[in-house]
């Protein structure tokens, strides 16, 4: 469960790496499935929690600077114009691909409401672990 808790806390940061691996391994080794879905859907939430943070405490000069993040790149100014346009409720589409971090810096950098976010952001997690479990 360690594993899989780490690899989709850092599926949700900037590393591309899919979570989608570990958590069907997990799934077809025969674990729990209950604790499977907590253990994916916390990992991958903090990560992105993370991502949220770094957006809350930094001016968008030190993305760049101090994180390889460009705040005129497309994905971003994208991911901003959807937190503000949906505010909070684009946190539920933190779990997509690409676009989801910088969803989570955006609405960090907004000061979109934390906890309503943050509750958001897993309610959306933990809605794809589930999705994805009768996928496989």
């Amino acid at each position: 469960f360690l594993g899989l808790f780490l690899s989709d806390f850092l599926a949700a940061k900037t590393i591309p790496m899919g979570s989608e691996a570990a958590f069907w391994l997990a799934v077809k080794g025969g674990y729990d499935t209950l604790l499977i879905l907590i253990y994916a859907s916390l990992g991958n939430f903090l990560g992105e929690a993370s991502c949220y943070y770094l957006g809350r405490a930094c001016k968008w000069g030190w993305l760049g600077r101090w994180f390889s993040v460009n705040p005129s790149s497309h994905s971003l100014s994208r991911a901003t114009a959807l937190a503000r346009r949906y505010g909070v409720w684009s946190s539920l589409l933190c779990w997509l691909p690409i676009i989801g971090e910088p969803i989570a810096v955006a609405l960090g950098a907004l000061r979109v409401h934390m906890v309503f976010t943050l509750i958001l952001m897993f309610v959306g997690k933990f809605l794809r672990y589930i999705a994805l479990l009768y996928l496989i």
